[in-house]
């Protein structure tokens, strides 16, 4: 069977270097489909029929099942000592048309980098990510709160480029500076660019309630800016520790990285107030590079 990767994967695929060595690795194994579909009492917790979880001291195991329903990959982690491993049916991830099969799509992918993302004091957010130079501001929310829109309508005025319009990793460095980078999980947009910009800014935004209130932008204290973000942020929350280890990275950032507020409507007026904000925010960042993600 020929492992691939589709189109979304392809631009963040890194040339082997000669001497370097992987951040992680991840291996590959083939086995029958009767040891993945198992119906066992053993998994902790149940996502319906899309995907499993279970501990087993430091290790944790994911089994998820295909779009027809028919469990077919299982992903094991274990972060205490490095060893991470994907578990593929035979039968049930051969390609019914031909063709490569990948063996970390989503939501696998999005589940693997959550932790490996924990390794680097990273995750990934809800959020689109603009950039301006060296600085990039992200829009958080949910879904329907307008980031594509938002990030649509702001690079109408040039100057600007989009990284990411569905989901952007923040990456804190020791030195205190926070990153962010866009991700293969694009949005309506379809932006998905391999490239990192110092963190000038997290906008979160909001509808307003009143369909007439004007367009407001405030800045957010550090614990406001906090819960206003969990409801944004992938967490593991059905993992305890990881979703412990998970809060700590989250006010780690939100100490470094200023929190704002942007509830409004009107979009033609919250691309002013966030051009503004671009224009304030990003010209305090310096002219350097991030520090790398992965790789």
């Amino acid at each position: 069977m020929i492992i691939g990767v589709g189109e979304e994967q392809e631009p963040f695929l890194a040339e082997e270097r000669k001497g370097h060595q992987p951040d992680f690795v991840v291996d590959i194994n083939w086995i029958g489909s009767q040891g993945i579909g198992a119906n066992t009492d053993e998994w902790e917790f149940r996502a319906g029929h899309t995907w499993t979880f279970r501990r087993d001291g430091s290790r944790r195991f994911f089994r998820f099942a295909g779009a027809d329903g028919v469990w077919e990959r299982i992903l094991s982690i274990d972060p205490v000592n490095g060893h991470y491993a994907v578990f593929c049916s035979r039968e049930a991830c051969r390609p019914k048309g031909g063709g490569c099969v990948y063996p970390l799509s989503y939501p696998l992918d999005q589940v693997l980098m959550m932790y490996l993302l924990a390794e680097r004091e990273g995750m990934i957010i809800h959020a689109a990510c603009i950039a301006h130079g060296s600085a990039g501001i992200v829009l958080a929310g949910p879904s329907g709160a307008g980031k594509s829109t938002l990030a649509a309508a702001v690079l109408q005025g040039g100057g600007l480029e989009c990284l990411s319009d569905d989901r952007t990793v923040l990456l804190s460095a020791e030195s205190g500076r926070v990153s962010c980078w866009g991700t293969p999980w694009a949005g309506e947009g379809g932006f998905r660019a391999n490239k990192g910009k110092r963190a000038a800014a997290v906008v979160i935004i909001r509808r307003s309630k009143e369909p007439d209130e004007g367009c407001r932008l405030r800045r957010l204290e550090k614990r406001h800016g906090v819960e206003a973000l969990i409801p944004v942020v992938s967490f593991p929350w059905f993992d305890g520790e990881m979703l412990e280890r998970h809060l700590g990275i989250l006010e780690r950032i939100v100490g470094c990285v200023p929190i704002y507020e942007l509830d409004c409507n009107d979009i033609s007026e919250a691309v002013g107030r966030l051009l503004s904000l671009v224009d304030g925010v990003c010209s305090a960042v310096r002219d350097d590079q991030p520090e790398n993600l992965i790789g």
